[in-house]
């Protein structure tokens, strides 16, 4: 079989879905199939034997899904003339048997442009972003969305709350048949060791993000941490790094941090690796996820097996993970006093993340094999083979 992948383009950031995508495109090659892969810049962590499979456009966004700053539709069209123009070469060279666009936008519209004028049948992953913000966000994502979902062979989903969503975004359709919920895989690298330098003579707090986007709440997380930092001395530790051109919501994250005087106390660690990632989750006390919106969050899933307390926004993707007051709590986003109630309460009471951390391995025990990696893989390849049968 030989599949076109048409992920999140920056390839050499590991975002949640861009390590699905190189993760899938790595298991797709070891089980024989001839996978391809578009991006805007270059993969680090691939091995050199599949790199000849990767092409890079940098004239591509960086995301297909962009809500924190204006993008011309003139980027647009450059990000969707250079899919199309990438899988009808393709197509042309090697014959291509199925397209796998990664959200609804210009990935997918592509993908139903190049199936309308060459019959390659298309999958379309939604992760959230598209339909959660994307979707209200901007009018040509809409209009991208709704032109390209109805045709796609089949849409992955990775919980139920995503499908229900796109149901009632089409109800006149019988899309819900062609909608297979299957749970994003866990990256197995998060186990192996990793080196992140920082002071452990207090209580941890991490936040891990792919952006510093608004939409990532960490605000909110700031002011809940300059009320608690009087209370309990602790650290907060901020990873990830700003994929804005000019660098302006971690500037306002630093500008907070300083007016709200709690420099001393809180760490920009940067963009960390996959091990990195796995090291701070495992050294942290409480890991904050203050999402706005109810996106697959994939470091919530890794926390759980790294066994570290969660403390999240009450939304549709945490609720499928987290059980409020079992293994983890839940606040509402924005609400910086009930952040600051709820570490206040995991901090005040060992107790407290003693009992979350046994119901987070029961947890694992009953639901992990769900997001083992070979599993989630396996049955994205299973729809790409179901797709190809239908074909014929």
């Amino acid at each position: 079989m030989r599949i076109a992948i048409i992920p999140s383009s920056d390839l050499s950031y590991n975002s949640g879905s861009v390590i699905y995508a190189k993760n899938l495109f790595t298991f797709l090659h070891a089980q024989g199939h001839k996978a391809y892969l578009l991006g805007s810049k270059m993969p680090l962590d691939l091995d050199s034997d599949l790199l000849p499979y990767v092409k890079i456009n940098a004239g591509l966004l960086e995301h297909p899904v962009i809500d924190d700053r204006t993008v011309s539709s003139v980027d647009y069209g450059k990000s969707l003339s250079g899919i199309i123009n990438y899988l009808l070469e393709l197509h042309e060279e090697v014959g291509l048997d199925i397209i796998h666009a990664h959200y609804g936008s210009f990935n997918s519209f592509g993908a139903y442009v190049v199936s309308g004028l060459t019959k390659i049948p298309y999958v379309v992953s939604s992760f959230g972003r598209d339909i959660n913000l994307g979707y209200e966000h901007d009018h040509r994502i809409k209009w991208l969305i709704d032109q390209s979902f109805l045709d796609a062979s089949r849409i992955l989903v990775t919980d139920q709350q995503i499908k229900a969503r796109i149901s009632l975004m089409f109800p006149n359709a019988s899309i819900i048949d062609k909608i297979n919920e299957i749970p994003m895989p866990l990256d197995s690298r998060i186990f192996e060791e990793g080196t992140v330098a920082f002071k452990e003579d207090l209580p941890i707090l991490a936040t891990i993000n792919s952006c510093f986007s608004p939409e990532k709440g960490i605000s909110t997380i700031l002011d809940a941490f300059s009320i608690l930092i009087k209370k309990i001395p602790c650290r907060l530790l901020i990873a990830g790094q700003d994929d804005h051109p000019q660098q302006v919501h971690r500037q306002s994250l630093e500008n907070k941090v300083k007016r709200l005087g709690i420099q001393d106390a809180v760490t920009f660690l940067g963009y960390l690796d996959r091990n990195n990632v796995g090291y701070l989750l495992k050294k942290s006390t409480l890991l904050i996820d203050a999402r706005l919106k109810g996106n697959f969050s994939s470091v919530l899933l890794e926390a759980m097996f790294m066994n570290t307390p969660v403390i999240t926004t009450r939304n549709e993707g945490s609720i499928k993970i987290i059980e409020h007051g079992y293994n983890g709590l839940l606040f509402e986003p924005n609400d910086a006093s009930e952040l600051e109630a709820n570490l206040m309460k995991c901090l005040q009471s060992s107790n407290t993340i003693i009992e979350f951390k046994n119901n987070m391995n029961s947890w694992v025990q009953r639901n992990g094999s769900l997001y083992r990696e070979e599993n989630g893989l396996m049955k994205v390849l299973e729809a790409f083979q179901e797709v190809l049968r239908e074909e014929i």
